[in-house]
């Protein structure tokens, strides 16, 4: 309902814009040109900030990411030998399977000219690869926690 209302508000501002542009007074066509100014401003502006957000992924600002999950799945492993949980022991090797492959899927993505295949891959099996990673890496961190709380219960 409210999404209805929304879409509907959305549309008479448009119109009543459109309108006031080509059939109003001088006023209001100058107040019109002025609305549609920001807007291109603020289209710009948030695709120069996706621009440079790429960039910086692009030059590794989130590399550390996987590096921090290393660091951490080495030391839950370190506590888990020294209580000797087996069964901890082997959740964490499965931790660490699945960042590789987590890694593996994320420099695939980044390869130059991947974009063909990733759209090869989207057409094939119906998911997005960077979805897939977006929840591959969502399930590591849950995963990393619970084992982190099971570790600080014993």
């Amino acid at each position: 309902m409210i999404k209805s209302l929304l879409k509907l508000a959305a549309v008479l501002v448009v119109g009543i814009l459109l309108y006031n542009y080509f059939m109003g007074s001088e006023a209001e066509k100058q107040q019109s040109k002025e609305i549609f100014q920001k807007v291109k401003d603020l289209g710009s502006d948030a695709w120069n900030l996706l621009r440079a957000e790429k960039d910086k992924l692009d030059e590794g600002k989130y590399d550390g990411a996987l590096d921090q999950i290393t660091d951490l799945l080495d030391d839950l492993k370190e506590k888990a030998e020294d209580i000797k949980d087996s069964d901890l022991i082997k959740r964490i090797a499965e931790l660490e399977s699945q960042k590789e492959d987590l890694e593996r899927k994320m420099n695939a993505s980044e390869r130059p000219g991947n974009y063909d295949q990733q759209s090869r891959a989207l057409s094939s099996n119906g998911s997005d690869p960077n979805e897939e990673i977006k929840r591959d890496w969502k399930n590591l961190i849950e995963e990393t926690e619970k084992v982190m709380n099971e570790m600080t219960e014993k």
